[in-house]
Order: C-alpha cells, then sequence, then structure tokens
C-alpha cells in the first residue's frame, strides 16, 4: 500500500514539473513565459509598476496609482503667461515749462515802484525779486563853468564870439552855474558829446558836459520764472508804462 502511494506522489510530482517546464504545452497549450506573454492582446502596452513603497496598505498603493493615472490623464498644466510691463515712453512726460532766467522792469519812481513792489507780493517771488537803483539824467548840458561875476562873463562871451561860437547864453537862474555860459541843452549825451566835439575843432578849450535834472529811479529784477508766473506780471505791468526788458 506504501508502494502505491510513494509512486503515485512520485508520478504527480514529475508531471508537475514536466508541466512547469513547458514539456506537456502539445497537449495543454502555451503556459509558461515569454511565450505566454505572446499570446496576450496588445502585449506591446503593458506596462510593469513599480512595487509599492514597504508599509503601505493595498489601498493606498491602489490610490497612488489612481492618482497617477489621473495625473496623466487630466490636461498639461501651462504656465502663467510673463506679466507684461509697459514703460512709459519718454515723449509721453510732460516737459517742465522753461524757466526764464532774468525779466526787469523800470524805471520807476519811488513812490510807483512801492506800489509796484506791493502788486508782486502776489507772486511770492521771495529773493527771486530784487530791486536796483538807476542814475536817470533829463538832460544833458554843454557849458562853460561860472566866471564869478558879470564881467568875466561878458569876456569870455567876447572869446567865444571870436571863434565864431554865436548859440549860447549866459547863465543866470541857476545858483551853481550862475555866471556860467550854456553852449547847448540836449536830450541824448550822443547829441551832447557831438556838440562839445564841434566847439573844441572851433577852438573852445574850456567846454564841459553834465547832466541836467538828474533823478534816482528804481527797476526790478525778476529772476528764474516760469511763462505762468510772467503772464501774472504783464497783468500786474499793464497799469504802468515802464518797460519790460531782458536782463543777465
Amino acid at each position: 500500500m506504501l508502494k502505491i502511494i510513494f509512486w503515485t506522489l512520485l508520478l504527480g510530482n514529475g508531471a508537475l514539473f514536466a508541466y512547469h517546464q513547458g514539456h506537456l504545452d502539445a497537449w495543454f497549450g502555451v503556459s509558461h513565459e515569454p511565450a505566454r506573454l505572446a499570446r496576450e492582446i496588445n502585449p506591446d502596452q503593458i506596462k510593469l509598476l513599480p512595487a509599492p513603497a514597504r508599509g503601505t496598505s493595498g489601498r493606498q498603493s491602489r490610490g497612488a496609482a489612481s492618482g497617477s493615472d489621473a495625473l496623466a490623464a487630466s490636461p498639461a498644466i501651462t504656465a502663467p503667461a510673463p506679466l507684461l510691463v509697459t514703460e512709459k515712453k519718454t515723449d509721453d512726460v510732460e516737459p517742465r515749462p522753461e524757466l526764464i532766467a532774468c525779466t526787469e522792469i523800470g524805471n520807476f519812481t519811488e513812490p510807483d515802484a512801492a506800489r509796484f513792489e506791493t502788486q508782486l507780493a502776489s507772486l511770492v517771488l521771495g529773493a527771486r525779486l530784487s530791486r536796483r537803483i538807476i542814475r536817470e539824467n533829463g538832460s544833458y548840458m554843454v557849458y562853460m563853468p561860472p566866471q564869478g561875476n558879470k564881467e568875466n562873463a561878458d569876456k569870455k562871451v567876447a572869446q567865444l564870439r571870436s571863434f565864431g561860437v554865436t548859440d549860447f547864453y549866459v547863465i543866470q537862474d541857476n545858483p551853481e552855474l550862475r555866471w556860467g555860459i550854456s553852449l547847448g541843452i540836449f536830450r541824448t549825451e550822443e547829441a551832447a558829446k557831438a556838440r562839445l566835439a564841434q566847439l573844441t575843432e572851433q577852438g573852445v578849450r574850456s567846454a564841459r558836459l553834465g547832466a541836467r535834472n538828474a533823478a534816482s529811479k528804481v527797476a526790478f529784477q525778476l529772476r528764474a520764472i516760469d511763462p505762468a508766473a510772467r503772464e501774472n506780471l504783464l497783468k500786474i505791468k499793464a497799469d504802468y508804462p515802464q518797460q519790460l526788458r531782458n536782463c543777465s
């Protein structure tokens, strides 16, 4: 009896060994690799997944695999478009108004200067406003100095006539020039200088040139003002006849 069992187990193990080695494929079909893999449908699409990390449960592994499949199936995430920074063109920058270097207005008498300066306070110019004193001559006179008395003045008149000078008069109404001799009064210094040169050519050596009715006037200078301030200045000046001019 034991022999029957022994031989039965031996034959069974031998048959099982032969099956695994593929010796029985002719009777039972292909059952071992890689021949069995070739019979699968679309074997080229089969991919081997890495083994899950040790200590994780099967459920977690399946969840990770599902997540990987979902990530593979989801559309690609595109990077956000770069933020475009547009630079403001230099042409769009408002240019600063050009400042006027120096503007002068004058000449004022002292009372008018005080009134005009009060009105300029509205422009808030501070140190950019200054005033200067101008010595203004009313007219120019070519003359001979005082001779001391009438007799000496008469002698000088006779001398002038001998030189051919006939346009003159003896000064008597001016205490400072009394018994002097006026040889002409002129509005401009150039005209007075021309008269003096003429007298010198005629032989008159003692004639002089002097200013008459000299007066001190005031002129205002405004520096580094913008066009808007200049417009306000013109509005204030409208009530005054003084000239507006450039200065350095």
